[in-house]
């Protein structure tokens, strides 16, 4: 994934713990027809919030932050996944 995006190797404790998250939410050979996470928590995962490793994503800018014409969103790098909130890093 790092040589892909061509990202820099720092970055390599992000993609152990994103490749980890999808095999987690991808069927296997072995539970037939049952993600690994589905076995777990006994009921299908929810997938909508999966994204490309290093594709563009947007913040919200909150309305106290930034000025009259200043951009209400700021781009992004997707690196990551959080329980709470998506992982980004500045562009």
């Amino acid at each position: 994934m790092l040589k892909s995006k061509n990202e820099p190797p720092f970055f390599g404790g992000e993609v152990v713990s994103v490749a980890a998250y999808v095999l987690n939410k991808s069927p296997t050979m072995r539970l037939v027809g049952v993600m690994p996470k589905e076995a777990w928590i006994g009921h299908k995962p929810d997938v909508t919030n999966m994204r490309i490793f290093g594709s563009l994503c947007f913040q919200h800018v909150l309305d106290k932050v930034r000025g009259k014409l200043d951009n209400k969103w700021l781009p992004l790098f997707k690196i990551g996944y959080h329980s709470i909130r998506g992982s980004c890093l500045i562009m």
